[in-house]
């Protein structure tokens, strides 16, 4: 058995219109007389500034790690496997460490995700820190299988990059001990149409089918295969669906044991429409495959009518620009909810709480295209122990002069309500009737003044 691969990053539009350029890189080596494949897949982080360099140097820094060994006649078991992906990550950080100190620029500035993996003709071992997917499918099953679950940090459209300080804790590694015949590493811009996330990121077999049967058990040769890949990931239908860049590692163990639900396949019957649907890849009217389509996911159709990821890349950058002199090995996460954006300060360093606010008073919060009304700031360690917490408001009113006109409105209203009591109530049953009423308003009112004050 022999493996093949090919590997495509496409920059996205999103960083077309912005002149950022693609920042994810992979690649691959077929080694031990094709017997093992090697491959690992880097997406930079949108904030930082050479993000794409740091994703360069992570994935040929692992495969120079991974093509170190003798894979093909060793075995390797979970705890040996969790021990040399420790030292590979260290190895890789290391690297980008040196790379930023000669360059002149800050490791944050090269933050970026790893995944890894090494297959054999009987057993596959990966590795992956922060977000993106490797998905295999075994040659035992005609179903695809995702190995890690999206990895997005604390927070969503949140991931730790390996140059963080606690990228060890969030790395996940897994052998799998039986022949893999399909591999597919990913970065997260082909996510959302990959995998299901109300099945709790399932992997989408309408997806991933045709693009190993069409494409990569096809007789085309790799770098038509490669060719099909690349004009698919820059179609207008891809673009509509994700602005992010894309790269695929797709790797194949040549086998007999595959039998596609579609038939046999003929490399005649592989052709590219010339306006890519939701299957950039398609058969001709001769022979009916199923099409690589969008996810039946309710989820996608639920967006807010602001795109959130952007702003948040935009106020990290923001504050990194105006605490990095005095602040150095921090990270930043950021969540918004109910119009309140929570920033957490993460670090081991002392960070002083009225330095830090000052220092992020500089920035204004309503240049964003966030609707904020309130900022609020944390200060944790890595451990997530809390050091301390501070929050502002963004209303033109502060809060506190909202709480006393509201007090002030209040007073007024219940006095009111004593004079009209005092003057309606006759009777002994009147006097009681009025009085409950009158307590009934007042607990109203401190009800919505308690749940205002939250």
């Amino acid at each position: 058995m022999q493996w093949q691969a090919i590997g495509c990053s496409e920059i996205g539009s999103g960083h077309i219109k912005t002149g950022i350029p693609c920042q994810d890189f992979c690649g691959h080596q077929i080694i031990s007389n094709n017997q093992v494949t090697i491959g690992a897949v880097s997406d930079g982080m949108g904030s930082a500034a050479h993000s794409d360099l740091g994703a360069k140097i992570a994935v040929q820094t692992t495969l120079n790690c991974l093509n170190q060994r003798d894979w093909l006649n060793n075995s390797i078991n979970e705890s040996q496997a969790q021990a040399f992906f420790d030292e590979l990550l260290e190895t890789v950080v290391k690297e980008i460490q040196t790379v930023a100190k000669k360059e002149g620029y800050s490791v944050r500035d090269m933050a970026c995700t790893l995944l890894a993996f090494i297959a054999t003709p009987n057993w596959l071992v990966a590795m992956q820190c922060g977000d993106g997917l490797i998905v295999i499918r075994p040659q035992s099953s005609q179903n695809y299988q995702l190995i890690f679950q999206p990895q997005k940090g604390e927070y969503a459209n949140e991931y730790v990059p390996i140059t963080s300080a606690s990228a060890d804790q969030y790395m996940q590694v897994k052998v799998i001990a039986e022949p893999i015949d399909f591999i597919c590493a990913a970065t997260d811009g082909i996510e959302h149409i990959s995998l299901i996330k109300s099945k709790q990121w399932k992997a989408y077999d309408k997806f991933f089918e045709p693009v190993e049967t069409q494409i990569m058990r096809s007789h085309k040769t790799e770098a038509e295969k490669k060719n099909i890949v690349s004009d698919w990931l820059k179609s207008d239908d891809i673009n509509q669906r994700t602005d992010d860049d894309k790269t695929v590692l797709l790797c194949i163990q040549n086998s007999q044991n595959h039998n596609s639900s579609s038939g046999p396949i003929q490399s005649s019957n592989i052709q590219l429409n010339p306006s890519p649907s939701p299957s950039a890849i398609s058969q001709s009217p001769s022979t009916s495959r199923d099409p690589i389509e969008s996810l039946e996911d309710d989820s996608l159709n639920s967006q807010p009518s602001y795109n959130i990821q952007p702003e948040f890349d935009k106020i990290k950058e923001d504050i990194y620009k105006f605490t990095q002199n005095q602040y150095h090995n921090i990270d930043i996460k950021l969540s918004f909810k109910k119009r309140i954006l929570t920033i957490s300060v993460i670090s081991d360093q002392k960070v002083d709480q009225k330095n830090f606010i000052d220092l992020l008073r500089r920035i204004d919060f309503n240049d964003y295209e966030l609707p904020i009304k309130e900022v609020n700031i944390n200060h944790r360690g890595n451990r997530n122990h809390q050091y301390w917490q501070y929050k502002f408001s963004l209303d033109s009113i502060q809060p506190w002069v909202n709480k006393m006109l509201y007090i002030i409105l209040i007073v007024i209203l219940m006095t009111l309500i004593s004079l009209l009591i005092s003057i309606l109530s006759n009777g002994l049953l009147m006097q009681i009737l009025m009085y409950i009423v009158y307590s009934l308003i007042l607990i109203i009112s401190v009800d919505i003044y308690v749940n205002q004050s939250r």
